[in-house]
């Protein structure tokens, strides 16, 4: 994961996306990576910063994504977020690090904040397949599709902030909770903390414009002032890895389409995010990977 990491840098440092590199923060699970990146940064004369939670419970490679080292991270997470955004007020772009830009995501990212109409949240999505070619694009989601906790964007508005708070509370009881499932669960539902029970809530999240190719907003959903402001990314533009990796001629001939179709589309981002093969070798073999030797960034 640590060259991953390299990988994701290089390639912002590669669209001279100068505004997301100088910003970027590396989450460093154990106290090896934080020398591996100390070391990395100052031999490259690179800028990115480094955040190492002070807590007992350390992610080291020997654990698995079913450690409990792993679903503590998960629960620290959901902490940090909080502190970032309710605390100091700040947004959040959180990256998984199997992740590639093609182009720089920020424009796209701020788009409706340029109109005055700034979402609350913005999550790229974890769907399988095209939603045009899924006989149930919300995959059995009442409100809101499966959403990628791998990519997304947090503004420090109250109907986050209440986001992020049921979030903490739901997974603190649940010693194996998955923070990505929880948050769905939460943009479809109200939590009862009493009863810890999720009710399904039409007002709780109203998709916002532009929504992805082939959905659309199921007419149940209510918006209120209180809703959360979520805005789902183009697949085609922000791809994951289920869909890139396992359907990859479908992936093709749908970007073909959609170019054709409308001729402002940029590929921004593919995301590593499948299980179905090896990440490394995926990236490898698809021409994602920009590193020489020694993970030196070849620009």
């Amino acid at each position: 994961m640590m060259s991953m990491g390299y990988n994701l840098f290089c390639s912002l440092r590669k669209l001279r996306a100068k505004s997301l590199a100088d910003k970027i923060i590396f989450w460093a699970v154990d106290e090896e990576a934080v020398t591996y990146l100390q070391l990395y940064r100052k031999k490259n004369n690179l800028s990115f910063g480094i955040y190492h939670p002070d807590t007992k419970h350390q992610i080291s490679k020997f654990q698995n994504p079913g450690s409990h080292g792993y679903f503590q991270m998960m629960r620290d997470r959901v902490s940090v977020y909080i502190t970032l955004i309710r605390q100091y007020r700040l947004s959040l772009l959180f990256l998984d690090v199997d992740i590639i830009f093609t182009a720089d995501p920020l424009p796209d990212l701020f788009l409706n904040e340029e109109r005055d109409q700034s979402e609350d949240i913005i999550y790229s999505t974890d769907a399988r397949n095209f939603y045009n070619a899924l006989k149930d694009p919300y995959e059995s989601g009442p409100f809101i599709p499966m959403i990628c906790g791998g990519f997304f964007l947090m503004r420090p508005t109250e109907p986050t902030i209440r986001l992020l708070e049921d979030l903490s509370k739901t997974i603190d009881i649940n010693p194996n909770a998955n923070d990505q499932w929880t948050t769905h669960k939460l943009l479809n539902s109200r939590y009862n903390s009493t009863s810890n029970t999720f009710i399904h809530d039409p007002t709780r999240t109203w998709l916002v414009e532009p929504f992805p190719t082939g959905l659309e907003r199921r007419n149940t959903s209510v918006r209120t002032n209180s809703s959360i402001k979520l805005r789902l990314l183009e697949q085609g533009a922000y791809i994951n890895g289920h869909i890139y990796g396992s359907l990859h001629n479908q992936y093709w001939q749908e970007i073909q389409k959609i170019e054709k179709s409308n001729p402002f589309f940029q590929r921004i981002m593919i995301h590593a995010n499948t299980w179905a093969e090896d990440k490394l070798q995926l990236m490898k073999r698809n021409h994602l990977w920009l590193l020489g030797s020694d993970d030196v960034c070849i620009l």
